[in-house]
């Protein structure tokens, strides 16, 4: 099967990925455009969306997972499954070992695939090497016949609890990285939909700033009735007669610096007087200025 290189380019960067498995239901995988990971679309051929800023692929989600790059040209990184598995793992050696040194790896050398496990730190990457090719090793699974109960032995019983260990220790490592690659994504899509709402809010004459955690927890409760202005919103914590209930949202109508009246759903020119009266509220939000 003839590959472009840009679709070898998606290839590889999904085969660099150690314990990677193509979605099962996942039709089609592209990279879009300034992203720095591979998604997956189940279905039909996934679409092109030409945008104000940025252009990109787009179908029934099916996954996705980090790349750590990005493609040269996105419009060409669009592959099928079986574009994928037609290569059967291998990535061209362009001088630079896998990512973790002390992956095990195979090798093709000289043309000839060498299916012996090779740790990756031990292989001559760099120009003066034969090595053109090289992918993940997968051990191929063996029948393992159970031995009497009577044979079994102490050495037997250590080797399963460490190889037991072992494979705890690899699938919680998997779930570390699987994660690792989660929170990565989401940071890249926070960042690039605050982008858009930055860019949009320039272009219409708005200054938008992201209030900081602290800032959105943040409630004033006012004791001075000459801080409230006419039109703020208030909720009432404590009434005291009337027909208001603890929670009630009102606007305020009037301040004379002494006496405050407010509407509310229940009751219109709700009065405070001074904070001798009892009565409590909070402060909720002042209307912008028009």
């Amino acid at each position: 099967m003839s590959l472009s290189e840009g679709k070898m380019f998606t290839i590889e960067a999904l085969n660099r990925i150690e314990g990677f498995v193509w979605p099962e239901r996942a039709s089609h995988a592209f990279m879009n455009e300034d992203e720095r990971f591979v998604s997956f679309t189940s279905g039909r051929r996934p679409d092109v969306v030409v945008g104000v800023d940025k252009c990109m692929y787009t179908g029934v989600y099916a996954g996705s997972v980090s790349a750590w790059c990005k493609h040269s040209d996105w419009r060409s990184s669009l592959i099928t499954r079986e574009e994928f598995e037609s290569v059967d793992g291998w990535v061209r050696n362009d001088g630079k070992p896998p990512v973790d040194d002390d992956a095990i790896v195979e090798t093709i050398v000289n043309g000839e695939v060498d299916s012996r496990p090779f740790p990756a730190d031990g292989i001559e990457w760099g120009g003066g090497g034969c090595v053109s090719h090289w992918r993940y090793h997968k051990p191929q699974k063996q029948e393992v016949k159970p031995e009497p109960e009577s044979n079994a032995s102490n050495q037997s019983e250590s080797q399963e609890g460490i190889e037991s260990l072992i494979s705890k220790h690899k699938a919680v490592k998997e779930i570390a990285r699987m994660a690792r690659i989660e929170l990565e994504r989401a940071e890249a899509a926070e960042h690039s939909l605050m982008l858009s709402i930055e860019t949009w809010a320039e272009s219409h004459g708005f200054d938008i700033r992201v209030l900081s955690e602290s800032e959105e927890k943040q409630e004033l409760v006012i004791t001075d009735f000459g801080d409230l202005r006419i039109g703020d919103e208030i909720e009432c914590i404590h009434p005291v007669g009337g027909f208001i209930s603890p929670g009630d949202i009102g606007v305020v109508t009037s301040n004379d610096g002494e006496l405050i009246t407010a509407d509310f759903d229940k009751q219109s020119d709700y009065v405070y007087g001074d904070s001798n009266f009892g009565i409590k509220f909070k402060f909720i939000r002042r209307p912008e200025k028009k």
